[in-house]
Order: structure tokens, then sequence, then C-alpha cells
């Protein structure tokens, strides 16, 4: 698993893991795209895509909020 802010692990989810014995190892930083260059690519392409349709939902939003 990569470094990003959201794969962090709070207590409660280290114990539900463990209890399951479920472990993670996590990769250098800022080394997904030498481990994994074909999804380097996939996951910036899907990041400008999720990027483009929240601009438009947050301009929605704006519009029905007023």
């Amino acid at each position: 698993m990569d470094n990003a802010g959201g794969h962090k692990q709070t207590s409660a989810t280290e114990a539900a893991l463990e209890k399951k014995r479920i472990s993670f190892r996590f990769l250098p930083p800022n080394s997904t795209d030498l481990c994994q260059p074909a999804d380097a690519n996939v996951i910036q392409q899907l990041k400008r895509v999720w990027k483009e349709q929240w601009e438009k939902e947050k301009f929605y939003l704006r519009l029905a909020a007023k």
C-alpha cells in the first residue's frame, strides 16, 4: 500500500485487522510510480476525471444552495 493520508490506520482499525490476522506493508514514500508504473498513469487519469466531476458537483451544489 502506498503512504497516502487516507491509508493511515487508527488504533480501532489496527485492532480489527489484528483480530483477523491481516497486516499491511507500506511502500517507501514516493515509490508508487517505480513499483507500479502502469498504475501510476491509470491513477493519474482517474484523479483527473474525479476532480473534474467533483468540480461540476460543487458548482451544482452552490446553485442549489442559493
